[in-house]
Formats: C-alpha cells, sequence, structure tokens
C-alpha cells in the first residue's frame, strides 16, 4: 500500500502543474481550499470524529494542494475551535500520507497549526523531523525561532486576519472563539534542549 502511495502524489502534482499551466491557478486554489475544507468539516463533533480515512486519491490531491502557498497559509489560519482541531486530524493524517518531498508543505502546516494552538511540544517535534531532512523553508526557520525563544503563540496569532473556510456551516457568523490566547506552548525547543 505504501507503493501506491508514493506514486499518486507525483500523478497529483503532474495533473496541478498541467491545469497551472492552462492558466487555472485561482481555480486550482479554489477547489483545494475547499477540498480541504470540506474534509475538516467531516471531522468535526457531531459531524462523525471518526470519520473515514481518505483514498489515496483524495489524500494525494489534498496534499500537492500545499505547494500553494495561500492555501498551505489558509490552513494554518483554521487553529482555533472544533474547527482547528478537526483541521489538525486532517493534517496529521496527511502527513502520514505523504512521502518526501511532497511532506516539506503539509508538515510546516501541521507544525504551525499546533504551535498557534499551543501545543509547542507537537510542533517542536515537526520541526526536528522536517530540519533532520533538509533546511525546510522560511515558515520553518521562523517557527524554529519562535519555539527556541518561547514566544507565545499570541505573538503571530495577533497577525493572523480570520478567515472563514468556505466549507463552514451556514449561519456561522459569529466570531470563532479563542482558546487562551495567552498560554505559552506546552513545551519548547529550548526546554528540551536543556533536559537533553
Amino acid at each position: 500500500r505504501r507503493r501506491a502511495d508514493r506514486r499518486h502524489p507525483h500523478r497529483a502534482q503532474a495533473a496541478r502543474r498541467a491545469r497551472l499551466d492552462e492558466g487555472g491557478c485561482l481555480e486550482l486554489r479554489a477547489e483545494s481550499i475547499d477540498l480541504l475544507a470540506t474534509a475538516v468539516s467531516a471531522r468535526l463533533p457531531g459531524e462523525g470524529m471518526d470519520a473515514a480515512p481518505l483514498t489515496v486519491d483524495e489524500a494525494a490531491r489534498m496534499i500537492v494542494g500545499f505547494d500553494d502557498v495561500i492555501v498551505r497559509d489558509e490552513v494554518i489560519e483554521w487553529c482555533e475551535g472544533d474547527w482547528g482541531e478537526a483541521a489538525r486530524s486532517l493534517l496529521t493524517e496527511l502527513v502520514r500520507r505523504a512521502v518526501p518531498p511532497f511532506d516539506l508543505a503539509v508538515l510546516t502546516a501541521l507544525g504551525w497549526l499546533s504551535y498557534l494552538q499551543g501545543d509547542g511540544a507537537l510542533a517542536g517535534i515537526v520541526v526536528d523531523r522536517i530540519l533532520a531532512n533538509g533546511p525546510g523553508n522560511g515558515m520553518v526557520r521562523i517557527l524554529d525561532q519562535a519555539l527556541t525563544a518561547a514566544l507565545p503563540p499570541t505573538t503571530f496569532r495577533a497577525a493572523l486576519q480570520p478567515s472563514w473556510p468556505s466549507g463552514m456551516p451556514a449561519g456561522s457568523t459569529t466570531p470563532r472563539p479563542r482558546p487562551n490566547p495567552g498560554a505559552v506552548p506546552r513545551s519548547t525547543r529550548s526546554q528540551r534542549r536543556r533536559r537533553r
């Protein structure tokens, strides 16, 4: 099964590139966000936290969608409340299914989402995994520095503009609740280094 998973991201990426060559960038971006929002919605409490696992094709399509930094950054903003927990569940599944080099963007999104939710331990594990395989990207290096300096997530959360994924339930017009905005991540990389 893992061998089949390795082929699908390459096919999904080839299909994505062909559509980009045809000028379908905005359409492809909207499609990726809608696909991800639908999968997150299926993982909401009451909507079936035990959502059926993604098919190989669905997972591959979502994973290559993260190559678009706007898609990645949109998903990172989905960090609050039940929607945030469902987004994290989806990202965790996608990380398990992603293979290098397609895992970098999904890992980056999971690391940032976890950090913004106050889970510095998971964010640090994600950063370590990325940096063990190469230099990562600018977002990973910023996250690494934030964890090392023990910056609270509020430092970055204040800069986020609230965004509603297109898959949010109709009538959900109230702002998403912020989980303990002053919380410092549960663990930081600097604390882990001192323990080593």
